[in-house]
C-alpha cells in the first residue's frame, strides 16, 4: 500500500486515538499477504474518524474529510487485490 505523506501522518494519528503503534500494525500492509481483518479495521477506524471530525456543518466532507475519503480508497483497493 502507497500512502503520501499526509495519509501517512493521518493514518498514524488514527491508530494513536485507537491506541494502536503504526509501525506494529501496518506490517502486513508492506507484504502481498494482508489479513482481511486489518483492512476491515483500518476502514472502520477511518469512518469513525470521518464521522467525528471529517464533515462540516452542512453535513458535506470539510478539508480533512476529503483526505480521509482519499485514505480510505486507497485502504479498500486492498480488498480488490484480495
Amino acid at each position: 500500500m502507497i500512502l503520501d505523506r499526509d495519509q501517512k501522518r493521518i493514518l498514524s494519528q488514527i491508530l494513536e486515538l485507537n491506541h494502536v503503534h503504526y509501525e506494529d500494525f501496518m506490517a502486513d500492509f508492506s507484504t502481498e499477504d494482508i489479513p482481511s481483518w486489518k483492512v476491515d479495521q483500518l476502514c472502520n477506524w477511518i469512518n469513525n474518524e470521518f464521522m467525528m471530525r471529517g464533515l462540516a456543518e452542512n453535513d458535506q466532507p470539510n478539508e480533512y474529510g476529503l483526505q480521509l475519503e482519499q485514505l480510505l480508497d486507497v485502504v479498500n483497493r486492498l480488498r480488490l487485490r484480495g
